[in-house]
């Protein structure tokens, strides 16, 4: 999360129970954001072990 979502968290935090589902929201959207760079990362470790096993099976 940047910071400056984290500090605007952290000010709706000490605001109180009224921004609940604001916070909740902000979460959720961390979580969403947070799984696709997830599967983007498993994408590029996927085509890395790839290209290391084409050059291990083809070593001169």
């Amino acid at each position: 999360m940047p910071l400056a979502k984290i500090r605007h968290y952290a000010d709706l935090r000490e605001a109180g129970d009224t921004t609940f589902d604001t916070r909740c929201t902000l979460l959720e959207q961390h979580r969403d954001a947070l799984k696709l760079r997830l599967e983007k990362e498993r994408e590029h470790l996927q085509a890395l072990d790839a290209k290391i096993e084409y050059y291990q099976s083809h070593k001169p």
